[in-house]
């Protein structure tokens, strides 16, 4: 849906942008509608003499601005994407979370998702590692932060 509301909110300004291209910014900016506004009005007035907004536009000029939630960490690891998994471990780390709270929510995620419905043994596998790691923190054998990598890498792979 926010790849057409993207085309939709640059049509108004006369301004065309592909579909691809749409989702491209989509997930560099997140699902944050201000947000996406303003990068919006950024990229109209960076282009006011083109009528397309290009794929290399969105590539140099958008940073990553999105802020990720638990259940975008979900869903990397039931894709099997370690390193953005990884990579939004860590901004929910650097944001605060606390790491039982992240646990908490990926075993509730992992136990939702219809892969793992279908599977005991995969999900079992799964929260048997969500246990080594939560073990490993509580006993002190490993600190927080890389129980959680750990466990995010062996999640993911």
């Amino acid at each position: 849906d926010l790849p057409r509301w993207i085309a939709g909110r640059l049509g108004i300004s006369n301004k065309k942008i592909s579909p691809a291209c749409a989702r491209l910014l989509a997930e560099k900016t997140g699902n944050d509608l201000s947000k996406i506004d303003a990068v919006l009005e950024k990229l109209v007035l960076f282009h006011k003499d083109s009528q397309t907004i290009s794929d290399e536009s969105i590539s140099n000029f958008v940073d990553t601005e999105r802020d990720f939630d638990i259940r975008e960490l979900t869903n990397a690891i039931i894709r099997r994407q370690p390193d953005s998994a990884l990579k939004i471990a860590d901004q929910l780390l650097q944001k605060g979370e606390p790491v039982n709270k992240i646990l908490g929510f990926l075993r509730t995620g992992l136990a939702y998702d219809a892969r793992y419905q279908n599977n005991k043994t995969l999900l079992l596998s799964r929260y048997n590692k969500l246990l080594s790691a939560d073990l490993a923190i509580k006993t002190g054998k490993l600190t927080e932060e890389l129980a959680f990598q750990m466990l995010i890498v062996r999640l993911a792979r």
